[in-house]
């Protein structure tokens, strides 16, 4: 009875496994003939190095991997769309472990400014419980701005000068996307895994974004190359 129920068992997971391939590959395919039909050009793996980008989100954690990388030409930008993970484990005070798998998707370019690390993310409640604790970000003339949006940088004149009126009004009815800068790099994610239908919408917020960068920090933050 038991080798029965072992042999069940084993089945079910056999069966699973297969179901978990068949679902990715069917991703696989259908993000390969997205890329296809933007002459872009598709990799299941991390073949452009994208887990080296100087952002503090590829560091976090454990087990870090890009997937499902898609890059070519959007207007004067060479893009780079991609799935990123990573992995937390924690233990609770009775010694009890879990593992926490964290899922983004990101749109990656360059620019030709030197930027210091900025970043720019939608309000949330533990952001909000991070301001009452003391641990605030930049504040701009729009209260509406500073209620749905945060925005910390290493330089608060880079931050001023690249929320301008435009781009304020832009990030507000952008969409739900976290954007960084450093250096000439410029990061769009969002917390989860996008469908292959939904990558469009990402590609046109980077492009959004970046298309409205001020022109004064190329004056004064550019030459990155």
């Amino acid at each position: 009875m038991e080798f029965l129920i072992f042999g069940v068992a084993a089945a079910v997971a056999i069966l699973l496994l297969y179901l978990a391939w068949k679902i990715e590959e069917q991703r696989r395919l259908k993000l390969r003939g997205l890329a296809q039909s933007m002459g872009w050009q598709y990799s299941p793996h991390d073949s452009l190095g994208l887990l080296g980008l100087p952002f503090p989100i590829f560091s976090r954690g454990s087990s870090r991997k890009v997937s499902n990388v898609l890059w070519g030409p959007r207007g004067d930008h060479e893009l780079r769309v991609f799935e990123y993970q990573y992995k937390e484990r924690r233990t609770n005070s009775r010694g009890q472990g879990s593992t926490t798998t964290y899922r983004f998707t990101c749109a990656s370019t360059q620019i030709d400014v030197a930027a210091p690390h900025t970043s720019i993310e939608r309000e949330t409640l533990l952001s909000r419980l991070a301001d009452v604790a003391g641990f605030r970000d930049i504040e701009f003339e729009s209260e509406e701005f500073n209620r749905h949006l945060q925005v910390k940088s290493a330089d608060e004149r880079f931050a001023t000068y690249l929320i301008d009126p435009r781009m304020m009004e832009w990030l507000l009815h952008a969409g739900p996307w976290s954007f960084e800068l450093t250096g000439p790099f410029v990061l769009a994610r969002l917390n989860r895994r996008l469908k292959p239908e939904e990558l469009p919408r990402l590609i046109d917020a980077i492009e959004g974004f970046t298309a409205r960068v001020p022109r004064v920090l190329y004056d004064v933050y550019g030459g990155a190359g």
